[in-house]
């Protein structure tokens, strides 16, 4: 990876114009969000995952004239939860792509409860709230997952619109944003 050209808005940020910045950052990002997907992962180019899951062309459902994206597959998630620690290399865990949120959500409380049966190790003070013995026990964390799971399909919208995947980085801050100096 290539150090990246200019000054850290972090370093500025008390002479940075916020309006002008978040215009430019809408205008920027408005042309990502516009794209639609159907399903939740990755965007990969083929040549690089051994078997790709499915096809970019199958997962966006309006693909703007004059894009090409025959190169790409939606392919395993890279948020950093899915792959740290035992998730890395003694866990099978789905990791996409996800044809529903409520797949993806549910995919991700299992993760969890499979963690916490096979690695978790209480501690009494790992939670502050925890102030008896016993309190924090395994089969409490499993069970109150299992309700999650049960609740799911009311928390998540039934309404389409509220449910596409789009394109997005979740580090997005002033710490990765730059003020190019010309």
């Amino acid at each position: 990876m290539e150090k990246a050209k200019g000054e850290s808005l972090r370093k500025t940020w008390e002479t940075v114009d916020r309006n002008d910045l978040v215009q430019k950052l809408a205008e920027l990002h408005r042309p990502l969000l516009d794209l639609h997907f159907t399903r939740y992962g990755r965007i990969c180019y083929k040549t690089d995952l051994s078997v790709f899951h499915q096809s970019t062309v199958d997962s966006l459902e309006n693909i703007p004239a004059g894009l090409d994206v025959s190169p790409f597959c939606m392919g395993p998630i890279a948020r950093r939860d899915f792959w740290e620690g035992e998730l890395a290399s003694k866990m099978e865990v789905e990791r996409s792509p996800w044809s529903s949120a409520l797949e993806y959500m549910v995919d991700a409380v299992m993760r969890k409860q499979t963690w916490i049966d096979l690695y978790a190790k209480p501690h009494l003070h790992d939670d502050f709230l925890c102030g008896l013995p016993l309190q924090g026990k395994r089969d409490d964390h499993i069970e109150a997952l299992e309700y999650y799971k049960y609740l799911l399909p009311y928390l998540i919208p039934n309404e389409r619109r509220y449910l596409h995947a789009h394109l997005w980085h979740p580090g997005f801050h002033v710490g990765y944003l730059f003020k190019f100096c010309m």
